[in-house]
């Protein structure tokens, strides 16, 4: 039997390799690690994760041997820093950069572009776009450096060039050879209206392995994304567009339904799927889901739920029993669960349904510093007073869940998890105005189970004003260097 190891140095290779992994926090942080339009958490990505594992190679040449340089997070914030990366970053950080966040804003520009006027006469042959070439071919340089890079977040960027007469950045092309090949995933986060739809054309076909998107789904300038994904299989004819996750943000006119059945040509592969209406006001409903339990006329006298899709808040729905004459599952819901069914893999979805069950929630109020005690004790006396009509929201409401739920999953099999979501749409009972969400899962037998516990998030936090703001470098103080 060979002695045990008593020191580091005793260990293999391998060994230590391992202990390395175990050290560095970057395999801590999720692929993707993006979250969907609604939600403003900070980034994942952080510089810091790597510094144990960083002071792990630095013990010794034979541990630093063994460990190269991987899983870095690297931040770009200025035009110089794309620069200094460009001429001086040796070649074995290169290759250990694995996150990137490119977020440049106007003031860290290159000066070339900084100094275009707005009003420029541009010459339409595309000659005007020379300014940005070099900024173009820049940034495609340095991505395909980084050969170890799995996963971009794309913010502001000098790209960003929409003159009133004519855009530079719609005339940009796709570079013929892959500037990204080991890229898995991939997130748009732009206010600027014109990036957010024309840079996706930009990079994602370049990307030869994506997995991850998150982005704007409707391009009105050039091509759409239906092309963009069509050029991307041009590009790459001996593989398969197989994508796994998806947030997209809607415009609110969007309607659901008709997007999944567009999606359904490029995303039979998805495993999770966010189709969300997000904007400066907040978080809107994909759609309202109005239910009612009939009693069954099968001469058991059972119950089951039916529903109605409706696209705006309805005033009055409730769900009072009786034969089911007048009330049926309509062609909306009927449409919008046969193209769920186009997505045989989907695990994960979400598209925002607001159940409109019962009598919704009883009226609460938040103290604020303009409210005297006694108004705030008054108001809770006649809030408790009412509570009896509301009794029976909670099982009923998830009762309702579950069974629209379970039309989805009978629909899609593959569908593991989802969400429901609650709006206080009478305005004067909650001044916070806070979103409810609910999740529900399939579990082992197959049966639909909703989470106990309902999440609460705050309006005001899920602003989303990506994809309709102005260019970067509209509304800039030109003494701002």
């Amino acid at each position: 039997m060979s002695p045990v190891p008593t020191h580091l140095l005793d260990l293999s290779d391998d060994i230590i390799d391992r202990i390395a992994y175990f050290v560095h926090r970057d395999y801590d942080v999720p692929l993707p690690s993006f979250n969907p339009h609604w939600a403003n958490f900070v980034t994942e990505l952080d510089r810091g994760l790597a510094t144990d594992y960083l002071a792990f190679r630095a013990s010794c040449k034979r541990v630093r041997d063994i460990c190269s340089l991987k899983g870095l997070h690297l931040f770009l914030r200025s035009w110089q820093r794309v620069l200094e990366w460009m001429a001086d970053a040796p070649d074995s950080v290169v290759k250990g950069i694995r996150r990137l966040s490119i977020d440049i804003e106007w003031k860290f520009w290159p000066p070339e572009l900084k100094k275009l006027d707005e009003n420029a006469e541009i010459d339409m042959s595309g000659h005007g776009i020379y300014p940005l070439i070099p900024t173009w071919s820049t940034i495609t340089s340095l991505l395909s450096r980084l050969t170890s890079l799995e996963e971009l977040y794309l913010s502001h960027s000098p790209l960003c060039q929409h003159r009133s007469k004519f855009t530079m950045t719609s005339q940009l092309k796709c570079p013929p050879l892959d500037f990204l090949p080991q890229l898995k995933s991939l997130a748009f986060e732009i206010r600027c209206s014109r990036c957010a739809q024309e840079l996706p054309g930009l990079f994602i076909p370049a990307c030869t392995k994506i997995q991850h998107i998150k982005m704007f789904s409707t391009i009105m300038y050039g091509d759409d994304w239906q092309t963009m994904f069509k050029v991307w299989e041009e590009r790459h004819p001996d593989r398969k567009l197989g994508l796994k996750t998806l947030a997209l943000l809607l415009d609110n006119e969007t309607v659901v339904k008709e997007e999944l059945q567009d999606l359904a040509i490029w995303g039979s592969e998805l495993r999770e799927l966010h189709m969300i209406k997000c904007d400066s006001d907040g978080l809107e409903p994909g759609f309202f889901l109005g239910g009612q339990r009939i009693i069954l006329n099968d001469g058991k006298h059972g119950k089951q739920w039916i529903f109605k899709l409706f696209g705006n808040w309805i005033t009055g729905l409730s769900d009072d029993e009786d034969e089911g004459d007048d009330w049926e599952d309509n062609k909306d819901w009927t449409e919008f669960l046969e193209k769920l069914s186009k997505y045989p893999h989907l695990e994960t979805f979400d598209c925002v349904i607001n159940p409109h069950i019962d009598q919704g929630w009883p009226p609460n109020v938040i103290p604020h510093d303009e409210q005297k005690a006694s108004e705030y004790k008054a108001y809770q006396k006649r809030m408790r007073n009412s509570l009896a009509k509301y009794k029976n929201t909670q099982p009923r409401l998830a009762s309702a869940m579950a069974a629209a739920a379970g039309m989805m999953v009978e629909k899609a099999p593959s569908l593991k998890n989802g969400y429901f979501w609650q709006y206080p749409y009478d305005y004067n009972s909650e001044s916070a105005h806070i979103w409810r969400r609910w999740s529900w899962y399939k579990d082992d037998k197959g049966d639909i189970q909703i989470e106990p516990v309902v999440e609460l998030f705050a309006s005001e936090w899920m602003v989303n004003r990506e994809g309709e703001g102005d260019p970067d470098y509209q509304n800039q103080d030109p003494d701002d260097d």
